[in-house]
């Protein structure tokens, strides 16, 4: 197995033909992208002063070998966005969100989620331009390995909110997808579904399915905000309505409406754990009204699943996941509790399926060593040592 210096430094990595300077062409830019299809990566990031870096498998590469300079940042950001206006909205700290897509010699489509920020290094302003691929169809559930336990909840949810946490960068967006796939390709689906996101992720609306369609609305480009998408799903008549970020008190309070009103919803959170995740929820609403809103949130929740990837022995990852299915039992524990991420913790390790549980399998079924398994159960248990304090 190769180490992280030799992985860092592979050739294998660097762009053919390297431009002496990186241009407002789109030939350039593409000539970035096409290493990131090549190698499936997660992540292309164009910095000011640094080479071009690509996340493949977790680990970071080095794309080109010359440092890019600010100019040519600009250059390639406004090609992507395709606007002059690009460089100066992000250089008077205007972040940028947005789709770009292109087509390779055979004609194939490829999109990317961009992200462009102002940053400083060395005292002086830069930027960080970050690609990140949208996959037409997802994997499926199989490829992912994700539990029936977890298939069955999502199959069988007609109305309520199942919630998919973790960092950036852990899947939660492809696991939610993959779910959305094997719904959808179901013969008696019959579903109308909302896709929301900030692009979109996976692009589902172009995936020929039995006898269900998707709609997918941006924000940024079709509406203004996540909240307003959710608000207006309603009106659509959906099954189900899809989030891709659920971050602000807003959008959550729209999604426990349309929840409420018998949809069926399903969104992501950044948050490591189900006790972090029902405490953030709750959080993000004012002290005054928790109480309340605790009572909605449980009533309304379905399914919290977490998951992270792992480094995996041959140099890849792998998801673990834990996972609480909000029974009836359930929710009578969660209702009235003072400490709802203490509760949560204490419910997972007794009712449902706690990560340290699929750290463990991973580990007996030799797909991460000894080294990862130990550094993976001593963050937990840290994790949820502070949370049943």
């Amino acid at each position: 197995m190769e180490n992280n210096e030799e992985v860092t430094n592979d050739k294998r990595y660097l762009v053919e033909n390297e431009p002496i300077i990186f241009s407002s062409r789109k030939e350039d830019l593409e000539l970035l992208l096409s290493k990131m299809v090549e190698f499936g990566a997660s992540g292309l990031f164009v910095m000011g002063n640094q080479p071009v870096w690509m996340s493949v498998n977790g680990r970071k590469v080095k794309v080109t070998e010359k440092t890019l300079s600010n100019e040519e940042c600009e250059a390639i950001l406004n090609t992507s966005y395709k606007s002059n206006s690009a460089s100066s909205m992000v250089n008077s700290r205007t972040p940028l969100d947005y789709a770009y897509q292109y087509r390779d010699r055979l004609g194939t489509a490829h999109r990317f989620r961009v992200n462009a920020i102002s940053a400083t290094r060395n005292n002086s302003s830069s930027m960080t331009i970050t690609f990140r691929l949208i996959q037409s169809i997802p994997p499926t559930i199989e490829e992912l390995g994700i539990p029936e336990d977890i298939v069955k909840a999502c199959r069988e949810n007609d109305k309520g909110i199942i919630y998919v946490a973790g960092a950036t960068g852990q899947g939660k967006s492809t696991t939610l997808a993959a779910i959305m796939r094997h719904i959808l390709s179901q013969e008696d689906a019959n579903i109308n579904m909302v896709d929301v996101g900030a692009p979109i992720e996976y692009a589902l609306d172009s995936i020929d399915w039995p006898n269900s369609f998707v709609t997918p609305i941006e924000v940024g480009r079709d509406i203004e905000s996540f909240d307003r998408a959710v608000v207006n799903c309603m009106r659509m008549e959906p099954q189900i309505i899809q989030i891709s970020e659920s971050r602000d008190m807003e959008t959550i309070s729209a999604s426990l409406d349309a929840s409420k009103s018998g949809h069926a919803v399903y969104t992501t959170v950044h948050s490591g754990s189900v006790a972090e995740t029902l405490r953030r929820v709750v959080n993000m609403f004012p002290f005054d009204g928790r109480s309340m809103i605790q009572l909605d949130v449980v009533e309304s929740t379905k399914m919290i699943i977490a998951q992270k990837l792992l480094k995996t022995v041959d140099g890849k990852r792998t998801a673990v996941r834990e996972y609480l299915n909000f029974d009836q039992n359930v929710r009578e524990i969660l209702w009235d509790t003072d400490n709802i991420a203490k509760a949560a913790a204490e419910t997972v390790a007794k009712f449902g399926y706690p990560m340290s549980k699929d750290i463990q399998r991973v580990f007996d079924e030799g797909l991460i060593s000894e080294k990862e398994y130990n550094k993976q159960m001593k963050e937990y248990e840290m994790e949820m040592s502070v949370i049943r304090r």
